[in-house]
């Protein structure tokens, strides 16, 4: 009751990490360095100062690719005079439902198929239409159980028929957290957005089992960063 878990760090050196991702395993093996990426909260990019800035901006763009929850933070050790960010590093609560609203959204308008680790990939989901409360307990309790292990994160804002606020919720492997929490802007439209993170999951699966949780089904639209699962 004295302690509890703030957050994951994960310390990658942008020289070398994509030839890491990208390193062949065997069929049975996960990749591990993909697999730190996807579960931590805040990222450290050593040896920035060894790369060009084609390189970093590579490398931020296959780190988001993973995980878009994860903030990035460069550093630089010919870099004397920049205090390290503590601030950043500390009292994250990352495990909280209230960040469950901060992921980088311009991922989720990332249409992009290059994949170079397919076996580990961060899914972003768009949804326009009412969900159902029960049809979407029933798809989380499916994910899991398909997927106990293999689904790292889950994070998203969801428009619930009957909820007035939005839907927050935020799951690690089989802990799942949910509530509503905060109203919905007048400005704009009522839009659900999620980002799964897994080793080896079926998207193909994964949308149509979501299509399935619109209160109206066919009249509900559905896109995500993954042009090939809309074809």
């Amino acid at each position: 009751e004295n302690y509890r878990l703030d957050s994951i760090l994960g310390v990658c050196d942008a020289k070398h990490l994509l030839s890491q991702l990208e390193a062949v395993r065997e069929k049975s093996c996960v990749n591990e360095a993909s697999e730190q990426v996807a579960f931590s909260d805040r990222l450290l990019l050593t040896k920035t100062d060894l790369c060009t800035e084609l390189e970093i901006g590579s490398v931020l763009q296959r780190l988001k690719n993973v995980n878009p929850f994860a903030k990035v933070l460069p550093m630089n050790l010919k870099d004397l005079e920049t205090p390290v960010p503590v601030e950043e590093l500390c009292d994250v609560r990352a495990f909280s439902l209230d960040k469950a609203l901060e992921f980088d959204s311009t991922f989720l308008d990332d249409q992009d198929d290059h994949v170079h680790d397919p076996s580990i990939q961060a899914f972003g989901v768009k949804l326009q239409g009412a969900l159902n409360q029960a049809r979407l307990n029933t798809f989380f309790t499916e994910v899991l159980k398909r997927y106990p292990k293999e689904m790292y994160r889950m994070k998203g804002i969801l428009d619930v028929k009957g909820i007035e606020e939005r839907y927050i919720f935020h799951a690690v492997n089989c802990h799942f957290g949910g509530m509503p929490q905060g109203a919905w802007s007048p400005e704009g439209p009522r839009e659900s957005r999620a980002v799964f993170i897994g080793r080896g999951i079926d998207h193909t699966w994964l949308a149509g089992q979501l299509r399935l949780c619109f209160e109206e089904p066919w009249s509900g639209t559905i896109s995500s960063n993954l042009k090939s699962i809309h074809a």
